[in-house]
């Protein structure tokens, strides 16, 4: 089990956070990855399970899933943002499951994505909508998950019509865990995204809970 990981890529190129080889029963928990060139990478993975995963702009793809058919994984109550803009626009798939996807399971995450594609056109993993995947993208969220670390434009507006995430990824913006937390009923409702009480002995600057 890897838990309560915070990998900062906001230096520039870094490190996969994680990168499995024929690892059974690996478990992702309560983790946060900010601007990873490559994100997540996985090879033959049986029964690998990410859960409560925040995937903040990465630069292209949030992670890498190549298990076989036999091999299960799951996803589920993670937030993925989108990438970086000019990727965004060639309508990169934003998940890339390209082995066997049958036993692939993305169940009850966030996507928050940008408007420069319709979502109805906009390719989710590989080159197949959201619409195409319903086999394995199940009960999705389309919604931006309100952080509480956005710091808002210079006037402290958070207008709707901007990505948040990109004022975040600034170098200068201090992140922690709790920045990553979320303000939005649904997805509290939910259950997705960090869990605050999974961080009940940290010291923020900001309160834990709402």
């Amino acid at each position: 089990e890897i838990r309560r990981c915070f990998s900062e890529g906001r230096g520039g190129y870094t490190a996969w956070p994680v990168a499995a080889y024929e690892v059974e029963n690996l478990a992702i928990r309560d983790c946060v990855n900010t601007y990873k060139f490559g994100g997540m990478y996985f090879w033959r993975c049986p029964h690998l399970l990410v859960e409560n995963t925040v995937f903040a702009q990465p630069m292209i793809t949030a992670f890498v899933l190549r298990n076989g058919k036999d091999q299960p994984s799951t996803m589920r109550h993670c937030i993925f943002t989108d990438m970086l803009d000019k990727k965004a626009r060639l309508n990169i798939g934003l998940l890339c499951c390209d082995g066997e996807i049958a036993a692939f399971r993305h169940e009850n995450n966030c996507y928050y994505l940008r408007d420069c594609i319709p979502l109805a056109e906009r390719h989710l993993n590989g080159g197949a909508t959201a619409a195409q995947l319903t086999t394995y993208v199940r009960d999705p969220l389309f919604a931006d998950p309100r952080f509480r670390g956005d710091p808002g434009l210079a006037d402290g507006t958070k207008p709707a019509n901007s990505h948040a995430v990109d004022r975040m990824i600034d170098a200068r913006v201090p992140l922690n865990f709790d920045s990553f937390f979320t303000d939005d009923p649904e997805l509290a409702r939910r259950g997705i995204g960090l869990r605050p009480e999974a961080f009940g002995e940290f010291r923020f600057a900001r309160p834990a809970t709402p």
